[in-house]
């Protein structure tokens, strides 16, 4: 398969997708304590998303050109493998059913409380076909091009908001146990679990000759950029409205930037967080779709996929009308399915799979044709 994907890009469209839920799913599902909790669950959280991001760079590095599926036939044999890849093309699919509810919601909840749920499914999706027929390294380009100006469109908006920040909502005492705070932390690493999807494209990857220092400082530098902006989102916006709104609100962030202005110049400049959460939902459908579309091309031994592009668009929409009928399917899908499906998904079975790896070290892995 074609190398056209570079390290950077890959950490950077894991940082982009990561945006939306940074900015709307972490500081809700948080606020069920208060804002010394939210800074101690972050904190636990670290240390399991320094662990992902361990193993992802052991696979990136020790088995160059290849991609998760071909890891799994080289450990466990094609059928085997197989029988894992459909497990996780059913969960990318329930995940890019969600997703694209979610981004409705966000959508509705902010400027277009009018707008019907189909059209904004449409259109979400004809982006995403134009974007597949552009390519893959096109989607992530895209996320490298805009990172950058969104990262430093979010700082701005923190640093506004530090004056009218109330310590006192944010220092609370912690009242919760540490179970319940291991609980909360399962929510950023529900988000942050996202880091090993990168191991899908591990045979499109162009520069696994770059070496090892380079390498650890763009996944140490994604890890750092990750957790500072939960920290800082969450404090700002406890700071700004308090734990117990900030729950009860679908975009906190969001709400929590009305009113603040940009250099005491600028004001009701908060529209333009609705502009970053958009291509972050973008790049996020279109992460999850290509996931998707993988594992069928896996499952079937597929060379090409294009031709599935519209059928597969047409069916997640219908899946989606099924799946989710309102607001209130959507939260109780990702609240008692998706993030726990996540964790196993994406920190359970990947720990499983790099121990049986270490078990069978002695054993090289052999080439396998996609």
């Amino acid at each position: 398969m074609k190398k056209v994907i570079t390290f950077r890009q890959l950490f950077y469209l894991f940082l982009v997708v990561s945006i939306t839920p940074m900015l709307t799913v972490i500081p809700s599902e948080l606020a069920v304590g208060n804002g010394s909790s939210a800074i101690i669950s972050i904190g636990l959280s670290l240390i399991a998303i320094i662990m992902l991001a361990v193993l992802v760079g052991i696979f990136l590095y020790e088995c160059p050109n290849k991609n998760f599926y071909e890891i799994l036939i080289d450990l466990f044999g094609r059928p085997v493998a197989k029988g894992i890849i459909l497990f996780y093309g059913i969960w990318a699919m329930t995940l890019l059913t969600t997703k694209l509810w979610q981004y409705t919601w966000n959508l509705q909840n902010s400027i277009l409380a009018n707008t019907r749920v189909q059209l904004l499914f449409i259109v979400m999706g004809l982006l995403v076909l134009y974007a597949f027929q552009k390519g893959i390294r096109t989607i992530f380009r895209f996320a490298e091009f805009v990172l950058v100006p969104i990262l430093i469109i979010i700082l701005i908006y923190v640093v506004s908001s530090f004056p009218n920040v109330r310590l006192d909502y944010v220092l609370e005492p912690n009242q919760m146990s540490f179970s319940e705070l291991c609980i909360q932390a399962g929510y950023v690493l529900a988000v942050s679990g996202n880091l090993f999807l990168l191991l899908l494209y591990g045979d499109n990857i162009k520069d696994h000759s770059k070496s090892k220092k380079l390498f650890a400082r763009f996944l140490g530098a994604t890890v750092l950029a990750f957790i500072l902006v939960v920290l800082l989102v969450t404090i700002v916006t406890f700071g700004l409205v308090g734990s117990h709104a900030a729950g009860s609100l679908a975009t906190p962030f969001y709400i929590a930037m009305k009113g603040i202005s940009v250099l005491n110049v600028v004001e009701h400049f908060e529209p333009i967080l609705i502009v970053l959460m958009f291509l972050s939902d973008f790049l996020g459908i279109c992460l999850y779709a290509s996931v998707s579309l993988r594992c069928v091309k896996w499952l079937c031994s597929l060379r090409k996929i294009r031709f599935l592009y519209v059928p597969f668009g047409v069916f997640i929409y219908y899946l989606s009308l099924t799946l989710c009928r309102s607001q209130f399917d959507v939260e109780y899908l990702y609240h008692v399915v998706i993030v726990k499906w996540n964790l196993i998904m994406e920190f359970v079975i990947p720990f499983v799979i790099l121990i049986v790896y270490y078990g069978k070290r002695k054993i090289p892995l052999r080439d396998v044709t996609n």
